[in-house]
């Protein structure tokens, strides 16, 4: 993946938790704003102000898994 690719998703995934966890905090939904913090804080560090480096791998969905719910 080219670098300007993967920079561009990187912000688009630090973008949408942001604005979860906004969301979540607004609607008053505590557990769930604490779970998308968990997610992006990682040893109480948050990777926009430390020299932190992204692990970004490719996943592919399987087709047979969509429209199943989680047990």
């Amino acid at each position: 993946m080219k670098t300007e690719s993967l920079d561009k998703s990187i912000d688009v995934l630090i973008d949408t938790i942001m604005k979860s966890t906004i969301k979540a905090v607004d609607e008053n939904r505590i557990e769930d704003s604490r779970a998308l913090f968990d997610e992006f804080v990682v040893d109480g560090k948050e990777p926009l102000t430390d020299n932190f480096e992204w692990l970004y791998t490719y996943y592919k969905f399987d087709d047979s898994m969509r429209g199943m719910e989680n047990d």
